[in-house]
């Protein structure tokens, strides 16, 4: 160290040279090499007016100190002249940053500083120490200092090193080094930091070194650099080439200079001879005495040790309470300030420079007056701190500023154990908004007393805890409430739970996002649902406005209640009408798609089909050919009814024109093999039928029915695990009202298939949508496809039924399918065979297909069958034919790529042979050109693939005499 801690006569810095070279490391490289000169004759360079012995300002006014006078050296090696300035340390480097100094003096390297300033070449290096009072123990390092108030000097290294590494601190930061120093010999603060030999310095100037210790070791050990503003290469090379010629010499000699270090002396065998003798002759003598001493030493360190252990005691609580209260006053919102019975400042926290522009540590150990503050402010400051000292009691007063802001102050005495008032803490609080708020709230009711009078919706004001501060008298007719029975009641009192949870949530959102923001919105629309005060629930809108103050901080909010009852339940209607449309508009959709396909396969297929009936004519009955060309037969129709279920999803294209029994459908599903295997599969699920004796009979297609409970069916069994039940059954009901989903039924009498599982139930969100194709909660292609239940809704559709679905989540699920009942016998249709097939009688027939696979089957059928066919491949090449011939009947394929379609071609055909007889074929469902060629006159729709009882039935009864 440079100066030891008993730094208190002017003799201290001879005393301890050696300590001070210790400390003090000069970065020189040697070099009698002359510098050539600067850009520039002359250059500004700034310091701290107090940092003795450094530098500082002499009794004459001028810079002097160990700095100044190395910069005056450092000018005699450059030949540039130097200008001194010192100021406060906070202005010295913003004197440089601001281009009104060139050079600071000396400073120590951080990476903020960095972003300012180039740094030239050391110009020593410096020891910074941690300094407490002498009643204090337990200190040697800043872990130590938690609960403490700790002295900085503003804008100084230090302040930044503290901050960075320990931000929990109680920092209180002073404008120069003696006024830091000043306010620890006053007792205003216990510990400090600062360079080491500063420190010293001016603690031995006002003789309170033997009051103040400082820490073992140092804080840190900084190289102090002379700092240039960045980018001013040249200057930071020709300050750094002016000290790199500076000698180890000529700097001791500054240094011997300011702390009067003499020179070395020969060493003397006669002095150290008689310093021998006189100490050997006071050893003796004080061994003598220590003898006598010891035992009141050890009397003395007993009772010291017990007063040690209380002192450590009352420390700990001393810093405990420090904590407690610095974290108080760094963390408000208010502006806190100590006074002492001087009114000057003993504490400020950080609050004070964003209500006044001022740096806290500017305004400790002054006054207003010193400040600077107007006089009429000042008296009534004054006023209630003498009023505070005198009467000790707590004093809150409210006043207006000259800028027009309202201030709320506190102030509390804080008193000795004898009841003196020592000090007072105050608390200052704007109050502007507060006050403006209430006056514009004042006025504003008024308003809205007046407007509300005579309008329907109820206009409120809440606070942010949606307790209710004014509600207009309409609220009588809407609630059933008087406006004073509910002021003051929480919004959570006449709203539902739900719309209470989340009116806070969107209120809670809004306020989080402003914080984050700074923009908090205008106006939300909220629907929530209300009790009236007869028990009863209303919908009603609620538009509210969350309003803002000055300082763009929420404060209540206000806002129209409206009873929407009405509208919603009709909106409501008109949203589950629209969800049917679009499903039904999706549906539709997609089943053109499916329909396209369905189209190619059909030509695919009609090979398949059509075929095996004309071998099974030309075989006879004991063929061994004729069950494998069946069998062939009967997969080709299985393939065609999948077809069919794609056909299903337009709503159209099953042929619906036998007279079935639903007790004979789920008997013949029992004997399938799909239902026989799903047995095996579920071993644990069992199945029970209700079946309604003498069941009347439906119109329908018994291939889709079938497949209709298969997948009911299927579906109930794999949403149960073990112990699972399905109850299938039967039952005739007549119609006079609309079901659940329909908001019109045709009356009448109606077939009832019901299937019943004990299954986990449909969630509601997924009911909405479970007869959407490809819509399924099943792995796909595991256990579903997602048509399942699809092909039940258009089978549904084409039958022209309804279906009911009842489901909750873990409490099964229930199918109710409507069939409209038919009074037709069952056994007045004829099961067709080979031998009634109707045949021709060489009537003319021409066949229209662009595909040739499809000409050939149906001409090779209808040829079989005693018709004369012509084929052609479009429907131009036929409107040609027909040019110069006719035919009895036309067979037109609808779809025809390229060149026109069935249906125009009809349209030619009907302009050369009115009333031309024809029958429309194709592998697409039915649609509106097969309907408007109809209309033009063509007969039946004949679906693809063709099959022998179905083309023989069309032309024949086309062929008939109408």
């Amino acid at each position: 160290m440079i100066f030891d801690r008993k730094m208190d006569k002017p003799g201290f810095f001879i005393r301890h040279r050696c300590k001070l070279r210790l400390l003090v490391v000069f970065i020189v490289i040697l070099g009698t090499t002359a510098i050539a000169p600067a850009d520039t004759d002359r250059i500004i360079v700034v310091g701290a007016k107090s940092y003795a012995p450094m530098e500082f300002i002499d009794e004459n006014g001028k810079p002097a100190g160990i700095l100044v006078d190395i910069w005056k050296l450092w000018s005699t090696k450059t030949g540039v002249e130097v200008e001194h300035r010192l100021v406060e340390w906070s202005k010295a480097m913003d004197d440089v940053a601001q281009h009104q100094a060139d050079v600071v003096s000396g400073l120590f390297y951080s990476d903020q500083r960095a972003g300012t300033f180039d740094f030239a070449s050391p110009i020593m290096e410096i020891s910074t120490s941690l300094f407490y009072h002498n009643n204090i123990d337990g200190i040697n390092h800043v872990a130590d200092l938690h609960g403490y108030r700790v002295g900085v000097v503003y804008d100084d290294y230090a302040e930044e090193y503290l901050r960075a590494t320990n931000p929990d601190l109680e920092i209180v930061a002073f404008s120069t080094t003696e006024d830091m120093i000043q306010a620890a010999v006053s007792d205003k603060i216990r510990l400090f930091i600062c360079d080491t030999q500063v420190g010293l310095y001016y603690l031995s100037r006002l003789d309170k070194s033997n009051n103040f210790r400082y820490a073992n070791r140092p804080i840190y050990e900084n190289k102090l650099l002379p700092g240039i503003i960045r980018g001013n290469s040249a200057l930071q090379k020709t300050v750094s080439k002016g000290f790199n010629a500076i000698s180890t010499g000529e700097v001791e000699t500054i240094l011997q200079h300011w702390i009067a270090v003499p020179p070395h002396r020969k060493f003397s065998w006669k002095w150290m001879l008689g310093i021998i003798g006189v100490f050997g002759a006071g050893a003796a003598v004080i061994l003598l005495w220590s003898l006598q001493l010891r035992r009141r030493v050890i009397v003395a360190t007993s009772d010291l040790e017990k007063k040690n252990v209380q002192l450590m005691a009352s420390e700990k609580v001393l810093r405990e309470s420090e904590l407690r209260y610095r974290t108080l006053t760094e963390n408000s919102d208010d502006c806190i300030i100590r006074f002492d019975r001087d009114f000057r400042h003993l504490y400020v926290n950080p609050v004070v420079k964003r209500l006044f522009g001022i740096k806290p540590g500017q305004f400790i150990g002054k006054t207003h007056t010193q400040m600077g503050f107007p006089d009429d402010m000042i008296s009534t400051w004054e006023t209630a701190l003498n009023h505070v000292f005198t009467t000790g009691q707590k004093e809150r007063i409210e006043f207006q500023l000259p800028n027009r802001i309202w201030i709320d102050w506190l102030l509390i005495p804080e008193k000795s154990s004898d009841g003196r008032v020592l000090t007072i803490l105050t608390s200052a609080r704007d109050i502007t908004d507060r006050k403006k708020t209430e006056r514009a709230l004042q006025q504003s009711e008024e308003r809205y007393r007046l407007i509300t009078a005579n309008i329907d919706d109820v206009i409120w004001t809440m606070t942010l805890e949606f307790d209710l501060l004014y509600i207009s008298s309409s609220v009588d007719r809407m609630l059933g409430y008087k406006p004073n029975e509910l002021v003051g009641v929480n919004l959570g009192n006449i709203v539902t739970a739900q719309s209470f949870i989340f009116s806070r949530r969107i209120l809670e959102e809004q306020l989080n996002r402003g914080k984050k923001t700074g923009k908090y919105g205008n106006t939300r629309r909220l629907e929530l649902e209300m009790l009236h005060k007869n028990g009863t629930k209303l919908w009603t809108e609620i538009t509210a406005s969350l309003m803002i103050d000055a300082r763009n901080e929420p404060t209540y909010l206000l806002g129209v209640i409206r009873d929407i009852t009405d509208r919603r339940k009709a909106e409501q209607e008109k949203q589950i009408l629209q969800e049917k449309l679009n499903r039904s508009k999706k549906m539709e959709a997609l089943g053109l798609l499916a329909g396209g396909v369905a189209h190619d396969l059909n030509n695919v297929l009609s090979g398949i089909v059509s075929y095996p009936d004309l071998l099974l004519m030309d075989l006879p009955e004991d063929s061994p050919l004729k069950k494998p060309i069946i069998t062939m037969r009967d997969s080709g129709k299985k393939a065609a009814v999948i077809v069919q279920d794609l056909l299903t999803l337009a709503r159209r294209g099953v042929t619906t024109e036998e007279i079935v029994n639903l007790n004979d459908i789920v008997k013949e599903y029992f004997d399938s093999p799909e239902y026989l295997e799903l047995k095996r599969t579920f071993v644990e699920v069992n199945v029970e039928v209700d079946f309604e004796s003498n069941l009347p009979n439906i119109i329908g297609s018994s291939v889709h029915l079938k497949k209709t409970i298969m997948n009911l069916v299927s579906n109930a069994a794999e949403s149960q695990s073990r112990n699972g039940w399905i109850y299938i059954s039967t039952q005739s009901r007549y119609l006079d009202r609309p079901i659940r989903g329909y908001d019109h039924v045709n009356e009448g009498d109606f077939i009832v298939l019901r299937v019943e599982d004990a299954g986990e139930g449909i969630d509601k969100k997924d009911l909405l949508r479970i007869f959407e194709p490809f819509y399924t909660r099943k792995v796909m292609g595991k256990s579903g496809t997602g048509l399942g239940m699809a092909v039940v809704w258009g089978t549904v559709q084409d039958h022209k039924g309804y279906i009911d679905v009842v489901s909750e989540k873990g409490k099964g699920t229930v199918f109710e399918l409507y069939f409209p009942m038919s009074r037709e016998e069952k056994d007045l249709r004829r099961k067709e065979t080979s031998s009634n097939i109707p045949r021709g009688n060489r009537e003319r027939v021409l066949v229209v297909d662009d595909v040739k696979d499809q000409r050939e089957i149906a001409s090779d059928i209808l040829t079989k069958l005693n018709y004369k066919v012509t084929a052609v491949r479009s429907g131009e090449e036929a409107v040609s034919y027909l040019t110069d011939n006719t035919v009895d009947l036309l067979v037109i394929d609808m779809i025809m790529d390229p060149g026109i379609d069935g249906l125009e071609t009809y349209r030619r055909i009907l302009e050369l042979h009115p009333g031309q007889k024809a029958i429309i074929a194709s592998g697409f469902a039915e649609t509106i050109r097969v309907t408007e060629a109809q209309a033009l006159g063509a007969g039946i729709y004949v679906k693809k693939p063709y099959t022998l009882h179905r083309i023989a039935r069309a032309v024949s009864k086309e062929l008939a005499p109408h």
